[in-house]
């Protein structure tokens, strides 16, 4: 964006900076330095933000502002989810340049279009634990840093443990991929790792067991809350995953403890 601002002095419009979750602390941060960065070089620029969590929301909300008429540029918080490509192939055909700062995206995943600047999260923290041994260094105390030949694998799904004699020795994964609607789906290909440790990490779920009998009210296997993230029992808040169309983000459940709080507050003073 900014070499375009200043190749083209001539051009008109805005460049708009696409985010969701605005309140998060994080997400504001980047909001002012977007704002600050756009006064510096010279361009004018707005957000086009909102509250909401929901991933619908912001792929809503790139398409509003890529359809806007004064719409010069825009700068979206979208990662490398294959949800967002149809909004930005509708931006390539109409000259709108894309610039992706969160999370590192292969090339020629998006449109030609969309210039990605965000750094990989995975190459952080070596160069991070070396810079903190240097300042120990420099303040007369010992650190080390140690370097593993650490693989990430991405898109797999364990299918199942493979042992030879009593000891594990590999585990089998299905291949999945991406979905437009960000969900994975089975390729029915597999691939197998050598192993001789295996560590669990357990997904969670509610378990409504009991929950029914007290008139709490339940849909899908979640919690029916209100904008306020009251449920139907007197006196009981709920949020995070367990509510219905929870996400399971720790900054979702962070805003849904802040508007719970909020609407507890405002019970307890009207004596409720």
């Amino acid at each position: 964006l900014t070499s375009l601002a200043f190749g083209h002095k001539g051009i008109k419009g805005k460049f708009y900076y696409v985010q969701n979750s605005a309140w998060h602390p994080v997400h504001q941060l980047t909001q002012q330095a977007f704002l600050e960065g756009c006064d510096q070089i010279g361009i004018e620029c707005a957000l086009a933000t909102t509250d909401e969590n929901s991933l619908d929301a912001l792929v809503a909300l790139a398409d509003q502002t890529i359809s806007r008429s004064d719409a010069a540029g825009v700068a979206m918080w979208a990662g490398g989810l294959p949800v967002f490509k149809k909004a930005i192939k509708k931006a390539n055909a109409k000259g709108i340049p894309i610039v992706l700062p969160h999370f590192p995206v292969a090339k020629g995943f998006f449109a030609d279009n969309a210039v990605q600047i965000a750094a990989d999260p995975t190459e952080w923290p070596i160069p991070l634990a070396e810079k903190m041994c240097a300042e120990l260094k420099s303040r007369g105390k010992k650190g080390s840093v140690k370097k593993h030949d650490v693989q990430i694998q991405y898109n797999l799904s364990p299918k199942q443990l493979i042992a030879d004699e009593s000891n594990v020795s590999a585990m089998e994964f299905d291949v999945m991929k991406s979905q437009n609607d960000g969900s994975t789906k089975a390729t029915g290909e597999n691939l197998t790792l050598k192993a001789d440790v295996v560590f669990k990490a357990i997904g969670q779920k509610l378990v409504t067991e009991g929950l029914t009998d007290n008139s709490l009210e339940l849909e899908k296997g979640r919690i029916v809350v209100d904008e306020h993230r009251k449920t139907s029992l007197t006196k009981v808040w709920a949020g995070g995953d367990c509510i219905l169309d929870g996400d399971n983000l720790t900054v979702s459940a962070v805003q849904d403890g802040k508007l719970a709080a909020i609407s507890i507050n405002e019970t307890l003073r009207q004596g409720a």
